[in-house]
Parts: structure tokens; sequence; C-alpha cells
């Protein structure tokens, strides 16, 4: 891995939380990402808008295509990282938290070998969480 790999880097969590002027603004980027060992981007292209409800949240929500990009860090010829690279039905759909220009992720789908993961947010929720 290069120095310059590393630069203007999120974690993958803090990645996902993304400042944009408006909705339709939160697809046109690239997230850098670094995991502690591989460093991959994932490039977004606006593909619509979904409407989502949760606890938390209603309202319609920005859906993003997701494209996988290896950087470094990875085991070239490793099979499953090809099928990221490769994979073309990848989503993220976001919603806004408020009036801040934050928008969060609540939907995620990635196809794999064996069939499509997915997650989506039971709980939609702007403040300070409550500690354990």
């Amino acid at each position: 891995m290069r120095p310059a790999d590393l630069k203007s880097v999120a974690d993958p969590l803090s990645a996902m939380l993304v400042k944009a002027p408006d909705a339709r603004a939160v697809c046109d980027r690239t997230l850098r990402i670094f995991d502690g060992s591989t460093r991959f981007d994932l490039k977004l292209a606006f593909a619509g808008w979904q409407n989502f409800d949760t606890d938390g949240f209603k309202g319609t929500a920005t859906s993003c295509r997701v494209t996988f990009v290896p950087v470094s860090g990875y085991r070239r010829g490793v099979f499953a990282m090809d099928y990221l690279r490769r994979e073309k039905d990848m989503r993220i759909t976001f919603a806004s938290l408020g009036d801040s220009g934050i928008y969060a992720p609540v939907f995620a789908r990635v196809g794999t070998q064996i069939g499509d993961v997915t997650v989506y947010a039971t709980k939609f929720q702007m403040g300070a969480g409550r500690a354990n």
C-alpha cells in the first residue's frame, strides 16, 4: 500500500454519513474507504428515489448504484474481490437527517455468489444515543 492510497480516506462507518447540498447530490461522489487492511472506493451514481418507512423516518430517500473499486491492500486474484468488482446491482439508499445536510444509509443490497444480502434500518434517529 502506498502512502498516497491513505490520503483523504474514511473508515467504512464514517464514510456512509454523506454531507450533500440536496438529496440528488448524495450520489454524485466516490467514497474513499480504508477498513484497516483494504483500501477501496465505492463509486456512487444516482439510481432514483425510493419510498422508505421505518421508526423515525417516513419519506423519499435517495437510491445510489454502487461500483466497488479495489485500490490496495488486498490479494489480487481472490474470487470474492473480483466478484464484487464485477457486481453491477449493488445499491445504497440514503435518507436525510433532518435539516443537517447529512444523509445516512437506510437500505443496502449487495449481490453475492449465493444470493443477495439486504440490510435496512429498523430505526432512524438523529441525536445522542443512549449509553449502555
